[in-house]
């Protein structure tokens, strides 16, 4: 070690090096995990026919937002229409013959059985004019939620069926995110936690809450499928986005230095520090999460002392330096 004549003497000579030494910080931290996802719809389905039939009209726009019931399509019917006149038709009859045979039977001017084919013709007439009023329904095609219409893949008087794509139907003023994150950390997570999404293709950052995580992990990965969802009023997020979720816990105050500071020897990590008379002495240090090119200190260091961050390969253990500014 340098004597105090030593340090006389390179101070007189101009051999004493200057060396960044900022005094150490306290910063955040917290354990992150980065894990890629996609975007969904709150809501999504398919708008096909149930039934083999012609378009007879078109009742959408494309990109429209429409409400709960609002009519999409309408398929031909109009058999269907004259096929429930008659069948309304036929159940007034039955109707009005059950009227006509009631009191008769009372007065025993007609009897028990011929009333009770009657009703049971009634009855039949009724079942024929739900099942044909359930046919018609068939041939209109509502929205099932509120929701925004994508393109339309059809035209009027186009045939079709069960496998032809009409349009499709999103509920997007929110948006799902599913990712995966090892068990490990999943398991500190809990519906309603907080996470940051990155949407590259926008260039925005959302910030989401955790819906629902997997009943099941993955028995190979070893991961849980988490599901978050961002508010998405504005409706610039769509369905099928690439999502960067960001995902923290245990956030923390800890001393924190320069990735730059750090000396690896083997398995351990040391750092340059600084004592009251500027003498370089090494010391090894406890080290944690690495983040924004700082490293959390979890021994060894307080805040307040001074580490080397620039000059570390040009100093000696025992030597003293002299402190400058950073530009």
């Amino acid at each position: 070690m340098l004597t105090n004549q030593d340090t006389k003497q390179q101070k007189r000579s101009g051999s004493v090096k200057a060396v960044l030494a900022p005094a150490i910080k306290m910063r955040e931290f917290s354990d992150r995990y980065e894990a890629f996802g996609n975007t969904a719809a709150d809501e999504s389905i398919t708008i096909t026919a149930n039934v083999t039939e012609y378009i007879d009209e078109i009742l959408f726009t494309e990109g429209e937002q429409v409400t709960a019931g609002t009519p999409l399509v309408r398929l031909q019917q109009a058999e269907e229409v004259a096929l429930l006149k008659q069948a309304k038709a036929s159940l007034k009859d039955q109707e009005r013959e059950v009227t006509r045979l009631q009191p008769l039977v009372k007065r025993g001017s007609a009897s028990k059985n011929e009333l009770d084919a009657r009703i049971t013709e009634r009855d039949r007439a009724n079942y024929r004019v739900a099942e044909i009023e359930a046919r018609l329904a068939d041939r209109t095609l509502s929205a099932p939620f509120d929701g925004t219409l994508g393109l339309r893949r059809v035209s009027p008087g186009a045939l079709v069926n069960s496998n032809t794509i009409i349009t499709t139907l999103d509920k997007i003023d929110r948006i799902k995110i599913d990712f995966t994150l090892p068990t490990a950390f999943a398991r500190e997570l809990n519906t309603g936690d907080r996470v940051t999404v990155d949407i590259p293709d926008l260039d925005r950052t959302y910030t989401a809450n955790i819906m629902s995580l997997d009943s099941r992990a993955d028995s190979v990965s070893r991961t849980l499928t988490v599901r978050a969802a961002v508010d998405n009023q504005d409706r610039k997020l769509r369905a099928g986005m690439l999502a960067y979720t960001l995902v923290e816990q245990n956030r923390r105050q800890a001393p924190a230095v320069l990735e730059s500071a750090i000396i690896a020897i083997g398995a351990k990590q040391y750092v340059l520090k600084l004592d009251a008379d500027n003498l370089v002495e090494r010391i090894e240090v406890g080290v944690g999460t690495r983040f924004d090119s700082y490293v959390e200190i979890t021994n060894g260091l307080k805040a307040g002392d001074r580490v080397i961050t620039d000059g570390v390969n040009s100093v000696r253990i025992g030597e003293t330096v002299t402190i400058r500014e950073a530009k």
